[in-house]
C-alpha cells in the first residue's frame, strides 16, 4: 500500500519547483498565450497542483496574469480598430478562444427542450400618404412636432 502524501510520481516535487511553475504560468498568460498552450503541463495538472499546494501558487498573481492576458488581446483589437491594421477577425477569434466564448449552439438532441419558436411575423408599418392633400400632410407634420416636443 502506498504511503499517504507520497509525491514520488509528481514532476514538480519541491516548493521551489512549483513556485517556478507558477511564475512560468503567469508569464505565459501575461504574454497573451492561452492556458491550453502552456508547454510545461496541461491545465488540469496546473489546477491540481495549485489546489494541492496553495502556498506555492499565488492566487493573486495568477488572477493578475489572467487579466493581463485579456488586456493584451483587448489592446490588440482596439489597436486594429483604431489603425485599420491587423486582422480584427483573427483577434476576435483569439479573444473567443481565451475566454471560451461560444457562438455555436451545443450539438445534440435534447428531448426535454421546448420546441423552437416560430419566426416573428414581419410587420409592415408603411403608411401610404400619397392620397392625402397638402393641408392633411401639414396637420400630420404639426402632430409629429408636438409629439417630439413632449418626449
Amino acid at each position: 500500500m502506498a504511503k499517504k502524501n507520497n509525491n514520488n510520481a509528481e514532476k514538480y516535487k519541491t516548493s521551489d519547483q512549483r513556485k517556478k511553475l507558477c511564475k512560468q504560468w503567469c508569464k505565459h498568460l501575461s504574454d497573451g498565450y492561452s492556458k491550453d498552450s502552456f508547454p510545461q503541463c496541461d491545465i488540469d495538472t496546473f489546477k491540481r497542483y495549485s489546489k494541492k499546494y496553495p502556498k506555492d501558487f499565488d492566487a493573486h498573481e495568477i488572477d493578475m496574469a489572467e487579466r493581463r492576458q485579456m488586456f493584451k488581446w483587448e489592446k490588440r483589437l482596439a489597436t486594429s480598430a483604431d489603425t485599420g491594421k491587423g486582422n480584427a477577425n483573427s483577434i476576435k477569434f483569439g479573444l473567443e478562444n481565451i475566454n471560451k466564448w461560444e457562438n455555436k449552439r451545443k450539438h445534440g438532441y435534447d428531448p426535454d427542450a421546448p420546441p423552437p419558436l416560430p419566426p416573428a411575423p414581419i410587420i409592415n408599418n408603411h403608411i401610404d400618404l400619397s392620397g392625402l392633400k397638402t393641408k392633411d400632410l401639414k396637420a400630420l407634420d404639426d402632430i409629429a412636432k408636438r409629439i417630439s416636443k413632449d418626449t
